[in-house]
């Protein structure tokens, strides 16, 4: 009858829809979770009757944090992969801003020259001279030379050999091997003195250069010493990454949020700024008004936690205070994870100038407490200014890390 074949078109087409809805919801499971953690935080407050204002404030917090949520959601996800899987997204997704963490540079800085240096390595030609330029002369020389009596041109960095009279290729070279001399500055580029010639090219950038395996440099009877120095030094540096990259989370803070509270919060977390800013007040100098520091994208608060490495080991008291200027989305590292990788015997080279800067800065957090105690004529023993007895260890005769 009609009415029943209405029913049943009725019945069918609610199916449909039904089964489409289920489908476009499935789609994203992390804004699924999400929305359901939203709809748990309004069944909270109106199970508790909380105030409107209230009620704003954390559900705003709630909706900026999604990114957080995502990346706490996704690191559950993570944690069923193999440990090997895991260290390859980890050094992929945060390596950069490991690299760029106080006590990281500070080790690298004062290791890598003197590792890397009287080190034979391999180096390519630069981009410009891949290809041949039968034009164009050498940069790295004044003029191209004779090297023949038949005819032919030799392209001393990069060339190979090129017949005068057909101007095709005969023989590429697309190496050289050389000694480097120094490392520059910015630990991104080399000096070096190439074994054919002689000659020392200025400056070549990292990217060109090759380390060649302890074997081959066997084959090649060179400094063995030096090159696997070189070697334990860079997997030393590639795991350390990994360890600390895996160990960092994700937190987000609201404007006029208060990070660090001087002489309150200890120094057991470090944070790394991925997006926003915050001001840190009074963490180089005693009068806090002289010391203003504005830290964003990639920039640090907290390094002290390489003081838990060194003396009693105990968390103490930060001496500055860091509050948020806007929407911050930081990485932030546990003290106490940290502390027990530098205590794992796995990284000695990163473990032996970590403790050197926890020494620095126990001595500067210690002359800058001093300072203020004397300006306002505050007792020894005063609470807010101690927060606990000081252990201060042996500083090592050693240049202190910079900004310290």
């Amino acid at each position: 009858t009609p009415m029943m074949m209405e029913k049943t078109a009725s019945e069918m087409l609610a199916f449909l829809v039904g089964d489409l809805c289920n489908v476009i919801t499935n789609l994203s499971p992390v804004k699924n979770d999400f929305r359901l953690t939203i709809d748990s935080l309004n069944d909270y407050l109106d199970t508790h009757q909380m105030p409107e204002e209230m009620r704003r404030k954390l559900r705003e917090y709630m909706i900026l944090s999604e990114t957080v949520f995502r990346e706490n959601y996704y690191r559950g996800l993570l944690a069923r992969l193999s440990p090997g899987l895991r260290s390859v997204v980890a050094n992929h997704n945060l390596s950069r801003l490991v690299k760029k963490l106080p006590f990281f540079q500070y080790t690298i800085r004062h290791t890598f020259p003197i590792v890397a240096s009287r080190t034979r390595v391999v180096v390519l030609p630069p981009p410009e001279l891949d290809q041949y330029q039968l034009t164009t002369p050498n940069p790295f020389r004044d003029e191209v030379k004779d090297a023949t009596n038949d005819g032919r041109l030799v392209y001393p960095l990069g060339g190979g050999v090129v017949d005068r009279t057909t101007d095709r290729p005969r023989r590429r070279k697309r190496f050289r091997r050389g000694l480097v001399t120094r490392v520059g500055g910015d630990l991104k580029t080399f000096d070096v003195r190439y074994d054919d010639t002689g000659e020392i090219e200025f400056d070549v950038d990292i990217d060109r250069v090759s380390i060649p395996e302890p074997a081959d440099a066997e084959a090649e009877r060179v400094d063995l010493r030096a090159q696997r120095r070189l070697h334990a030094m860079l997997r030393e540096r590639d795991q350390f990454v990994v360890t600390i990259a895996k160990l960092l989370e994700t937190q987000l803070f609201m404007p006029r949020d208060t990070i660090v509270s001087a002489d309150l919060t200890l120094n057991t977390t470090m944070f790394a700024v991925h997006s926003g800013k915050c001001l840190v007040f009074g963490r180089n100098a005693p009068d806090v008004l002289c010391s203003v520091e504005l830290k964003y994208l990639d920039d640090v608060v907290g390094d002290d936690i390489c003081m838990l490495t060194v003396g009693s080991k105990q968390p103490v008291p930060r001496h500055y205070t860091a509050i948020v200027a806007a929407l911050t989305q930081v990485h932030s590292l546990s003290g106490e994870h940290f502390a027990d990788v530098v205590q794992s015997g796995s990284f000695p080279v990163f473990a032996a100038h970590i403790r050197i800067s926890g020494c620095w800065q126990h001595l500067k957090r210690g002359l800058i407490r001093k300072a203020r105690r004397l300006r306002f004529h505050l007792p020894d023993d005063d609470p807010m200014l101690l927060g606990g007895p000081q252990h201060t260890p042996r500083i090592l005769t050693t240049t202190p890390p910079p900004g310290i």
